[in-house]
């Protein structure tokens, strides 16, 4: 294999996010002897101002920008691997913030003990084990990265996961998620915040958390603190925290694969069993998706639940590999 077929490789596993960290390396590496423009776009006393080790939107619009106006990638490769259409511009911006990334966590690793990212596909779960002997349970289709300082320790969550965190006295654990930043310093709870949806909520099983949100019109100093068996939801058009009660039983029930509906339209039941069996669900009417349900799947394989869902209305399963097609009368208004 040449060089050539050998980097483009490397550059779609950055790309899918199957890449190894050594992998990575090697990319950050090879853009840095294409002499990327990196400390132009994203001056490090920037990055370092920031919290955790993602890039903040401004920054990421300011690389785009750049790409798309000069008309050609930043990543100036010599042998044109990247070259021409938007994709390949936003390719590249893919690129170059590994590589930045890399170089980041490098200038930072004084300060900074590890930062590592994790992730469950569609279809299956992952248990993650951190560092300070905290205990991270990924649901579907969510990934993570991890990082820690003397000052916290600090997730940065993309989906569902139920913490298990442990306590540290002055060194707090944070987890954001999207807008919504949740502080605890030791406690069991759960957070769903996959991106796309037009809420984050946040479920306490043990213990006392504090709920913080970047445009919160509700709770004082914009503040939500929840104890044990209380649910916050933060919604990211309203910008508003709606609180209530909830069963600590059915906070983790995805761990169990039991999954708890209730009034719930067809449509978010498909969009959470989508994650759960690594399938897309399609309606022949799109009106199926809304109509509303309580019902409960308690470890239940994929032909199980297809069956349990027929029972529930007059509705018909027709599955080809991973798209599974629904066919029924639209519900009643």
């Amino acid at each position: 294999m040449d060089e050539q077929s050998a980097i483009k490789i490397l550059f779609n596993k950055v790309l899918q996010q199957t890449a190894t960290e050594e992998e990575k390396r090697i990319v950050a590496l090879y853009l840095k002897q294409q002499d990327v423009a990196g400390e132009e776009l994203l001056p490090f006393r920037e990055w370092e101002v920031t919290e955790g080790g993602l890039l903040p939107d401004d920054m990421l619009r300011r690389m785009y920008t750049h790409i798309i106006e000069n008309e050609a990638p930043v990543v100036q490769i010599k042998k044109r691997i990247w070259r021409g259409s938007i994709w390949y511009a936003a390719a590249a911006v893919v690129l170059l913030v590994t590589g930045l990334l890399m170089f980041r966590i490098h200038k930072l690793e004084k300060k900074t003990t590890g930062s590592m990212m994790y992730a469950a596909a569609a279809g299956s779960k992952k248990t993650v084990s951190l560092p300070d002997g905290s205990v991270v349970f990924l649901n579907a289709d969510s990934r993570m990265e991890f990082f820690e300082n003397s000052r916290e320790r600090c997730v940065v969550l993309y989906g569902e996961a139920f913490f298990e965190t442990k306590q540290e006295a002055g060194r707090p654990f944070v987890i954001k998620s999207g807008d919504v930043r949740t502080t605890v310093l030791g406690t069991t709870f759960n957070i769903k915040a996959y991106p796309g949806e037009n809420s984050v909520s946040v479920a306490v099983k043990t213990g006392k958390v504090s709920v913080t949100a970047e445009h919160p019109v509700s709770g004082k100093n914009g503040v939500i603190f929840l104890t044990a068996g209380q649910r916050a939801v933060y919604g990211l058009q309203d910008h508003r925290f709606a609180q209530s009660v909830i069963d600590t039983v059915a906070i983790c029930g995805w761990r169990e694969d039991r999954l708890v509906f209730e009034n719930a339209s067809l449509g978010d039941i498909c969009k959470i069993l989508g994650r759960q069996y690594g399938v897309v669900f399609q309606p022949k009417d799109p009106a199926l998706f809304n109509c509303i349900y309580s019902v409960t799947f308690n470890q239940l394989t994929l032909p199980e639940t297809l069956e349990k869902l027929t029972l529930l209305g007059d509705l018909h399963f027709q599955q080809q590999q991973a798209l599974i097609t629904i066919h029924g009368e639209p519900c009643n208004p």
